[in-house]
Parts: C-alpha cells; sequence; structure tokens
C-alpha cells in the first residue's frame, strides 16, 4: 500500500516541478539570446518647401495635382538603438529647391539647403507589439533638432548662405527583406525656428516669424550591421550587454541549479545529495514513508517483509507521515477560463482517483492567474477557478469538507511580455493537506 501511495503523489509531484523547471530554462535562453544595435541609412526621395517665399515663387505648380517636385532629396545617417524600443539617429541630408518649370505659377529660381539632424527614435512596432501579426512590417517613429544652410543660386550664381536651425519630426515603415537589408519609406516635417531668407532667396518678412517649413517624403535602405542574428528593430528581448539585466540572468541561472539532477532546484531541495535515479517530493527529498532513513525504492516489497505481531494496515498512519507539504498537480486554464484546458483533464482524472481511493486525504487548491488585467479582476479569477474546480470534484463523488480553496490573484513569477510564464501562471495548484 506504502508503494502505491508514494507512487502516485511522486508521480504528480515529479511532473510539475520537470515542467516548471524546463520552462524556466527556456526562459532564460530567450533571454540570453543577443542582438544587432547598429545600422547606416540611404534614402533618395522628394522634398517639398511650403513657406515661406516672395510673392511670384513657390516650389509647386497648382496646374499639378499632386504638387511632387521630382527626385530632390538625399540623406544618408547612422543609427543606434539603446534598446530594441529607442534609439539614436545622426545624419546628413540635402535638398534641391526649384519651381517646377511653368512659368504660370512660378519666375524661375534654384537653391540648396544642406543640414545635418540629430534625433531621437521611438520603435512603435515593438511598443505597439506588430510581431503578434506581422515579422516584416515595422515602425519607426523620430524627432529631434536640426541645423542647416540655405544657399539660393540666382541664374547660376552663389549668394550668401543663410544659417538657420529648428526641429524634425516623422515616421518611418520598414519592410524587412532579410535579417541584414530592410526597406523604408520616411514621412517627415522640418521647421526651421530661424530662416531669414525665403526658399527662393528673398529676404523674409518679419510677418513670417523668420519661421520656415518643408515636407520630405523618400525611399530608402536600411542595413543592419554586427554579428548577430536578429536586429533590435526586430526582437522584444533585451541585450546580454545590460549589465541589470546580465545581474538579473545570473541571478536566475543560482536560483534553478540543481546539483543533484533531481528536478529540485537547490533553492528548494532540502536533500539536495539525493543518490541518483529515486523519486523525489516538491522539496527535493526522497520517498520515505516508515521513517528509518532508507528510500522506500530501495527496500524490498512489502509482501516480502516479516511483521509476526502485525494485525492490520494502518492507512491513516501511513497518509499522515504523506501529508509534508508536497505539492501535487497543476490544473492549468487558458486566458480568462475557468474550466480546465484539455492537456490538464486526464490529471485531474488521476487526482479523482487517488481522492477515492484514500477517502481520508484532504486537499487544498489554490487558484491564480497571469500578470495580464487589473488586481481585483485577477482575484476574482483565481477564486473562481478554484471553486469551479472544487464544485467539479464534488460532482465526481467526492466530499466538499475533504477540500479547501483560496485565490492568490497573480502568480509572482508571471511576467507580460514571456509566453511561457503566462501559461504557467493560469493555474489551480493541488496540495496535500
Amino acid at each position: 500500500m506504502n508503494k502505491i501511495i508514494t507512487s502516485l503523489v511522486v508521480f504528480f509531484t515529479f511532473l510539475s516541478a520537470t515542467a516548471q523547471k524546463k520552462a524556466v530554462d527556456s526562459i532564460i535562453g530567450e533571454y540570453k539570446t543577443t542582438y544587432n544595435t547598429w545600422s547606416i541609412e540611404a534614402n533618395i526621395g522628394s522634398s517639398k518647401a511650403v513657406r515661406p517665399f516672395t510673392d511670384g515663387y513657390a516650389s509647386s505648380a497648382d496646374s499639378k495635382f499632386l504638387n511632387i517636385t521630382g527626385i530632390n532629396h538625399f540623406d544618408i545617417g547612422v543609427r543606434k538603438m539603446i534598446n530594441p524600443k529607442f534609439g539614436l539617429k545622426f545624419d546628413i541630408a540635402s535638398d534641391i529647391i526649384e519651381n517646377q518649370g511653368s512659368s504660370a505659377d512660378s519666375k524661375n529660381f534654384y537653391s540648396t539647403q544642406n543640414r545635418v539632424a540629430l534625433q531621437g527614435i521611438i520603435n512603435l512596432a515593438r511598443v505597439l507589439n506588430f510581431n503578434t501579426f506581422s515579422k516584416r512590417i515595422g515602425l519607426l517613429a523620430h524627432g529631434g533638432v536640426q541645423l542647416g544652410g540655405l544657399t539660393p543660386k540666382p541664374e547660376g550664381r552663389k549668394t550668401r548662405t543663410d544659417r538657420n536651425g529648428g526641429y524634425i519630426i516623422g515616421l518611418t515603415p520598414q519592410v524587412k527583406i532579410t535579417d541584414k537589408l530592410v526597406f523604408t519609406t520616411d514621412f517627415s516635417v522640418l521647421v526651421n525656428s530661424r530662416q531669414h531668407l525665403t526658399w527662393n532667396g528673398g529676404e523674409n518678412k518679419v510677418s513670417n516669424n523668420l519661421s520656415g517649413e518643408m515636407n520630405v517624403i523618400n525611399f530608402g535602405l536600411t542595413c543592419y550591421l554586427g554579428k548577430n542574428g536578429k536586429h533590435a528593430d526586430w526582437t522584444n528581448l533585451p541585450a546580454k550587454h545590460d549589465p541589470v539585466l546580465q545581474k538579473s540572468i545570473e541571478a536566475l541561472e543560482k536560483l534553478i541549479k540543481d546539483v543533484d539532477l533531481d528536478g529540485v532546484p537547490d533553492y528548494i531541495d532540502l536533500q539536495n545529495d539525493t543518490p541518483k535515479g529515486l523519486v523525489v517530493d516538491s522539496r527535493g527529498r526522497f520517498i520515505d514513508v516508515n521513517k528509518n532513513n532508507i528510500p522506500d525504492e530501495l527496500e524490498p516489497p512489502v509482501e516480502t517483509v516479516k511483521k509476526p505481531t502485525e494485525t492490520k494496515t494502518d492507512e491513516s498512519y501511513n497518509l499522515d507521515n504523506i501529508k509534508l507539504e508536497f505539492g501535487i498537480i497543476d490544473i492549468y486554464y487558458d486566458p480568462n477560463k475557468i474550466l480546465p484546458v484539455e492537456r490538464s483533464k486526464t490529471v485531474l482524472n488521476n487526482l479523482i482517483l487517488f481522492l477515492k481511493k484514500f477517502p481520508e486525504t484532504k486537499i487544498k487548491l489554490t487558484g491564480y492567474s497571469d500578470a495580464t488585467g487589473n488586481a481585483k479582476t485577477n482575484i476574482e479569477l483565481a477564486n473562481k477557478r478554484a471553486e469551479n474546480l472544487k464544485k467539479f470534484i464534488v460532482s465526481k463523488g467526492i466530499t466538499a469538507d475533504r477540500m479547501t480553496t483560496s485565490g492568490k490573484g497573480v502568480d509572482q513569477f508571471s511576467n507580460v511580455n514571456d509566453i511561457s510564464s503566462l501559461e504557467l501562471a493560469r493555474r489551480v495548484s493541488i496540495t496535500l493537506k
């Protein structure tokens, strides 16, 4: 009888401990993945000077529907991502500003605008979790300060260069071609806070508040630099060289270290020198129901042991010795559901058989939820899972007074950015009382 009880309890305990350790190992393996952070960008496109212009001058033509000025913008830049969501970019650009060749819309003029810019980058695709529906579409937002020089060239003659400056903002949709090459488009607005000349070379009026504006649309390629497989643009994982994260990883690795390879991490293993191959309880101890310091697995079968004075089998004694804080099983759930997932039904049926075979055994049902949603809802959901599971077990012939329930709410190891931890968090843990 001892062997049967021990085997059932240990079987459930071993499955639960092994599954959770594998999940943690998987998470650590992913978080140690590194990514590239540098890239170079080259773009070509069309810029349209909006204001200011001297009367009679314009860069666009009223007679043209789209008012595209042609290919007159060129830029190149270098970008460094601090992490998958934020980065910095430095770029230089050159624009040719002239009328579209229609004397009815504007007098002829020709100017050039050269600038440099330092901008911050927000990877909106990572912030908004684009990876949930696409692995190849990205979106960057950028904005920062820019300094430039406007040089009008009337009839081919160079005049003075107007030093100006202000800010630039824009959006950059991305389409990944390979892990090293990305096609981009960009929509930007450049605003000069101090621009003394008009785009055609005249004096800017005070009524314009000495300001200027230009819109830019371009197309280009981004080349990622580095030896790693992915770039920060396409990963949600923090970099290995992040010192704070690295310390956390090292602490977690120590936490799940298992010296005797019994499936129980050392930090909760009360017997971390268990002989190889023996089954253990949830605290790493070999099973020893009769308390003789010999693993039950290594003892001879019960029928071969002679007990001259034995008159009956004291099952209550055996059960009392089993009630040692064993973690038996975990029943898992889908998000926001109170019915177990399909894979947990077989384990639940085995538990019911166990409770019927040993009617003195009592259990505790503890409900948990994952880290999504608010705290109040999570506690309610955890309670409902435990209570609903109790009702199901009662419906199978187990009396309600053999069970207690509680709802703990969010599992402390649940991480909204990790699917595995969310799946493990949505559960009801069943322990012997």
